[in-house]
């Protein structure tokens, strides 16, 4: 019967041969006595500093290792209520267009009040960093009251 590193499973309960585990690194500390726990239920830590960060090539020779500071992964501006405001009428205006292209077919006559509502919230969000979205949101909420006021008269 030939000799190989593999166990068959009927050999579970065997103990390895000392010619398998003379060579082996990994099993060479099987005859060794396990460590015994303390007998009087204490336990036993320590505390291990974790190494720092390194930030630079892993193949460079001699670089010092240096901890960096994070930064938030998003960095929020303080910019005041009034920026954000106008951040929100532009969705704002962007929701009425549609309330008034269906007062336009339906309700002339409340499909003016929400373009001019329409119109208010997009002049306002002309003070947003989305300026162009906001003037072409208040040239169709104009067009639209034109419309719907030429419907009423």
């Amino acid at each position: 019967m030939e000799h190989t590193p593999y166990r068959n499973l009927g050999e579970s309960d065997q103990q390895p041969s000392t010619a398998e585990t003379e060579d082996n690194p990994l099993v060479s500390g099987a005859d060794e006595p396990a460590p015994t726990p303390p007998t009087n239920g204490a336990i036993m830590a320590t505390v291990v500093d974790e190494p720092p960060v390194r930030l630079d090539s892993p193949f460079a020779a001699n670089t010092a290792t240096v901890i960096k500071q994070r930064h938030p992964a998003v960095d929020l501006q303080d910019v005041g209520s009034f920026h954000y405001a106008a951040m929100g009428g532009v969705v704002a205006g962007i929701m009425l267009l549609g309330f008034a292209i269906g007062g336009l077919v339906w309700f002339p006559a409340g499909g003016c009040v929400i373009a001019a509502l329409g119109c208010a919230v997009a002049m306002l969000g002309l003070h947003s960093g989305y300026k162009r979205s906001a003037t072409g949101i208040l040239v169709l909420h104009v067009s639209l009251f034109v419309a719907c006021f030429g419907n009423v008269f």
